[in-house]
């Protein structure tokens, strides 16, 4: 069997846009905080296994520095600083892999590093999630068109 990854089948969605401007390489990742299942080893060697509740997560999202969708996500980070109010749904989804991670409470917990140089570089904002789903799906090639960001220039 052969398959097919298209990177262009993945879309993460922040506050309901579509997220555009990704990096050259990798552009997102996904990570889970912790073991799904915790472990008691008796004094005589049996073992027993607890399901964790812990769902929360984090996603790295990393754009291209000329991004617009940057903006956004600093708004987040500024409003979250100035009165708790950054909080936003997120998704990504791989139309080509059929799995769905999304959270209705996620928040900019690291702002990136600005550096500046003689080439664009990148932004890696770092996202925390309360508690992440993630789901294996049959059909997820449907049409995917959530609104497009495109930034703050025409809110003058």
């Amino acid at each position: 069997m052969t398959a097919t990854y298209d990177p262009k089948a993945i879309h993460v969605v922040i506050g309901g846009s579509l997220v555009s401007g990704y990096a050259s390489d990798t552009f997102v990742r996904v990570k889970f905080n912790g073991n799904t299942m915790l472990q008691v080893v008796g004094c005589d060697g049996e073992v027993a296994r607890i399901q964790s509740v812990d769902k929360t997560a984090f996603i790295e999202l990393i754009l291209m520095q000329t991004a617009p969708f940057n903006q956004l996500l600093q708004l987040y980070a500024q409003l979250d600083r100035l009165n708790g109010g950054g909080i936003f749904t997120a998704s990504v989804k791989d139309t080509s892999g059929n799995i769905i991670h999304s959270t209705p409470h996620a928040w900019v917990m690291e702002v990136p590093e600005y550096a500046y140089g003689a080439k664009a570089g990148v932004r890696a904002w770092h996202l925390k999630c309360a508690s992440l789903d993630q789901d294996q799906v049959d059909d997820v090639q449907q049409p995917f068109t959530p609104p497009q960001f495109s930034g703050f220039s025409n809110l003058a």
